[in-house]
C-alpha cells in the first residue's frame, strides 16, 4: 500500500494498492496504471477518486491520459480538487472527456441525496445530461431506488458510456 501525498497541513489517507501518487516516475506510472487497466478488462473508461493532489500535477495526468487514450477508455474527472487538469489535457490530447456535476453522497443522508438527485435533474434538464457520482453506500442505493420509483421522473439514468453512445452529451470543453 502506497502513501497518498497531500500538502503539508492537510489529513493525509493511505491509498491502496496500484494507486498512482505523484512520486510515481513515468515508467513506474505507466506500467502500474496498465495493470489496472488489465484488471478490470471490460471497463470503458476511468476515473479519479481520491488523488486531488495527483489531480493537479501535469506530468502525471498525461501519462495517465497516454495510457487511456491508448488503450481507448474515456476519462472522468470527479473534480476532487478546482485546479484538477484532467479536462483540460484530455481535450488538449483528443480524449474523450466528462466532469462530474454532482456528486451525491457528501453526506449519507437518504433525504440529501435524494435533493442532489433532484439537482442533477434539473442540471440535465438545462444543459442536455448530467453526470452525478457517489459511493456504494447503502444511503446512496436506497435514495437511487426510491428516486427510479418517483412519478413524473423527467430523465434517466445512464452510465457514462451509454451517455456518450446516446449522442445526448458533449463534453463540456
Amino acid at each position: 500500500s502506497a502513501p497518498h501525498l497531500s500538502p503539508p497541513g492537510h489529513l493525509s489517507a493511505t491509498a491502496g494498492s496500484g494507486s498512482l501518487i505523484c512520486c510515481i516516475a513515468g515508467d513506474r506510472l505507466r506500467e502500474s496504471l496498465l495493470r489496472s487497466v488489465m484488471a478490470v478488462p471490460f471497463a470503458s473508461g476511468r476515473n479519479n477518486h481520491m488523488g486531488s493532489l495527483f489531480t493537479q500535477d501535469t506530468a502525471g495526468v498525461e501519462a495517465v491520459l497516454s495510457v487511456l487514450k491508448e488503450k481507448e477508455l474515456f476519462v472522468l474527472d470527479s473534480l476532487t480538487h478546482a485546479g484538477s487538469v484532467f479536462m483540460l489535457q484530455a481535450k488538449k490530447m483528443g480524449l474523450e472527456h466528462y466532469k462530474r456535476d454532482v456528486f451525491l453522497d457528501v453526506t449519507p443522508s437518504k433525504n440529501d441525496i435524494l435533493a442532489r438527485l433532484r439537482q442533477a435533474e434539473r442540471i440535465a434538464l438545462l444543459t442536455g445530461s448530467a453526470v452525478a457520482i457517489g459511493n456504494p453506500k447503502p444511503e446512496t442505493h436506497a435514495a437511487l431506488k426510491d428516486w427510479h420509483k418517483l412519478p413524473n421522473r423527467q430523465v434517466s439514468i445512464l452510465s457514462v458510456m451509454e451517455l456518450a453512445r446516446s449522442g445526448r452529451f458533449a463534453p463540456p470543453f
